[in-house]
């Protein structure tokens, strides 16, 4: 049906529904997603985001600009393609190292945008990811940093015991 959409410009998966697919679908979905020209940005819903997983759905997309993975298991960000805007919601396993090292994997990011429950980043690398001088990110012009109601929830029980 995708192929259908010639202006669909956002998709999103639910990674544990495209997970579950068969061998033999993987080829149509991404011989489908391929052919999805217009879509620029796409959105990761739930469950283990692996670089395999990753790869093949990224890689798919051609001209894709802007990646939210929203309460995925990441344990790696190596498998990020080219973006101009990122943004991670609560996702597990994501560690203050695979943020720091976007450099690498994504140089030319201009938007990152990290909200998460478990505090990821301390004071020390929220200032080294903000620009204009953000750690091995040249182009990056907006950097946003929320830790999210469900921490600040957790730490007033905290407070309050």
């Amino acid at each position: 049906m995708l192929p259908r959409l010639p202006r669909l410009q956002r998709l999103g998966f639910n990674l544990p529904e495209f997970a579950s697919l068969a061998r033999t679908h993987w080829a149509t979905l991404q011989s489908t997603l391929n052919a999805c020209f217009t879509v620029t940005c796409l959105t990761i819903y739930d469950g283990y985001c692996s670089e395999a997983v990753g790869e093949r759905l990224l890689h798919s997309l051609p001209r894709l600009q802007q990646l939210r993975l929203v309460e995925a298991v990441v344990p790696s960000l190596r498998f990020l393609p080219l973006l101009d805007d990122l943004e991670l919601v609560d996702c597990s396993e994501l560690r203050p190292g695979h943020v720091l090292a976007l450099g690498k994997v994504a140089p030319r990011l201009k938007i990152l945008g990290v909200i998460d429950r478990e505090g990821l980043l301390d004071e020390f690398e929220r200032q080294a990811l903000t620009p204009p001088d953000a750690v091995g990110l040249p182009n990056l012009q907006l950097f946003l940093h929320e830790v999210s109601a469900a921490a600040d929830e957790e730490e007033e029980e905290e407070e309050e015991d």
